[in-house]
């Protein structure tokens, strides 16, 4: 597996944060998540805003008390982006986690099938430290290519 270095810039990023089942692989969440955020971009229009860019979320799979990838519950973030244009009128009091924009500085960026997930994550915790791990995030970017779901996945330590 190759990682290379690769930013990802997102403008206007709208989420909102869940938690994911215990014992999910990291096929299913992925296809989970994906399902999810279609509801979440149809709720979206309903609201008169319209998704213009990509589905991904956003997770620490290396969290003290969360080893094992997903055999326990984690909290996880699933954005998409909308193309409207807008005025904030005052504070976000709601559930909903909105960005005007994000810049991801990876130098952990691949292209997968969701078969390939594990080895990234096997990757990084080869690479990185303890105290790095605990503080990991990673991008998981979600499209399907030829009827297939493929991931574009970046990290960073924050």
């Amino acid at each position: 597996m190759e990682l290379t270095t690769k930013n990802l810039t997102i403008i206007n990023q709208i989420g909102y944060e869940t938690t994911i089942p215990e014992k999910w692989t990291s096929e299913q969440l992925c296809q989970e998540v994906f399902k999810s955020s279609q509801n979440f971009i149809f709720e979206m229009l309903e609201q008169g805003f319209y998704s213009d860019g990509p589905v991904y979320f956003a997770i620490n799979p290396f969290k003290a008390g969360e080893r094992g990838f997903f055999s326990k519950k984690k909290s996880i973030t699933i954005f998409t982006t909308f193309g409207n244009a807008f005025q904030k009128l005052g504070e976000n009091k709601s559930s909903i986690i909105f960005t005007e924009h994000k810049l991801v500085k990876s130098d952990d960026y691949t292209r997968l099938s969701l078969a390939e997930l594990d080895q990234y994550y096997r990757e990084l915790s080869s690479k990185y430290n303890e105290e790095q791990l605990e503080n990991i995030l990673v991008y998981h970017v979600l499209f399907y290519q030829d009827d297939e779901l493929l991931i574009d996945v970046y990290s960073e330590v924050v």
